[in-house]
C-alpha cells in the first residue's frame, strides 16, 4: 500500500519554509494508483496557493497496511 505526499514551497516566501502535505484519500493499493493521486494534488495545490508560484515535490511512500 501507498501514502501520496508532497512537499510544496512557496516561491515568493524564504525558500526554506516549505509544508508536506499529506493526502487523506489513500492508502492506494498500487504505486500507479498513488501516482494518479499526485498528479491531481499537483494540479489543485497552485490553485490553493495562487498568484504565489509554488515548487512541488511528490513521491508515494510505503503505507502500514493490515497484515495478510
Amino acid at each position: 500500500m501507498f501514502k501520496a505526499m508532497m512537499m510544496v514551497c512557496i516561491i515568493n516566501t524564504v525558500p526554506s519554509q516549505c509544508l508536506i502535505a499529506e493526502d487523506t484519500y489513500g492508502p492506494y493499493m498500487t504505486k500507479e494508483e498513488c501516482n494518479a493521486r499526485l498528479g491531481v494534488m499537483a494540479s489543485v495545490i497552485p490553485e490553493i496557493h495562487a498568484p504565489n508560484p509554488v515548487m512541488i515535490q511528490g513521491k508515494c511512500v510505503k503505507a502500514p497496511g493490515e497484515a495478510t
